[in-house]
Parts: structure tokens; sequence; C-alpha cells
């Protein structure tokens, strides 16, 4: 059997959006078209500590709908100075401009890599 891919829950928890949660390792996991999963009831009350399995890990993120003025020719966007400093790894301010490369994997274990740069006050 290949290598196991790891899933960057931050990632992942970014694309799904803020009311989705992410199934622990070991669940049963049932896919419904849209639109259907109002159909499936909870029927499993157990708390995970009662199965054995670790709690999840806390996630930070932020969700932002991307308009017409975060596009731009140099291929960045503007992310709340607040989020940015909950989400992403502090920076160091001794560079000019303080920056940072963030590498993320998407859900088909391609490399995506951004480059975090401060440019305000």
């Amino acid at each position: 059997m290949g290598e196991k891919k790891c899933l960057n829950s931050e990632l992942w928890h970014a694309c799904a959006g803020p009311l989705v949660s992410l199934p622990t390792v070991g669940s049963r996991v049932v896919y419904f078209p849209q639109g259907h999963s109002e159909q499936e009831e909870q029927k499993d009350t157990c708390v995970p500590v009662e199965l054995g399995i670790p709690s999840k890990q806390p996630t930070n993120y932020f969700c932002k709908t991307l308009t017409a003025s975060d596009t731009s020719t140099h291929g960045g966007f503007s992310v709340p100075r607040r989020a940015a400093e909950k989400v992403f790894p502090p920076l160091d301010f001794s560079q000019q401009p303080p920056c940072q490369e963030l590498i993320a994997r998407d859900l088909h274990d391609i490399e995506w890599k951004f480059r975090h740069i401060f440019r305000g006050r």
C-alpha cells in the first residue's frame, strides 16, 4: 500500500466553510448529494472520548468571499489583519517587508505555495 496522505484540516475548513466539520479518524462517512444531506438524521450520540478516539486538534481559519477588488495584476488579495494574526504563523518583522512562504496541500495532494506579506502599519 502507498504512503498515507495527510489532510491539512485548516485548509479543509477554509475550503468547506465554517459550518462543516472534519470527520474524526475511523468515522464512517456517508456521502449525500447536495440537497439531500438533511434526510440523514444524527443517530450516533457517542462522544469521541467514550469511543477512545482522540479529540480534534483546534483549528483556526477564516473565510472570505473574493470580490472584484481582490483581483489584481500581482495575483494577491488582502486578508484582514486579525484573521492573518489568528491563522498564519507569526511574521518576522526584522525583514523588510515582513514576509513568509506558506505551503499547503489540497484535497488532490497538489502543493500550493503562497507568500504572506505584511503591507500594513
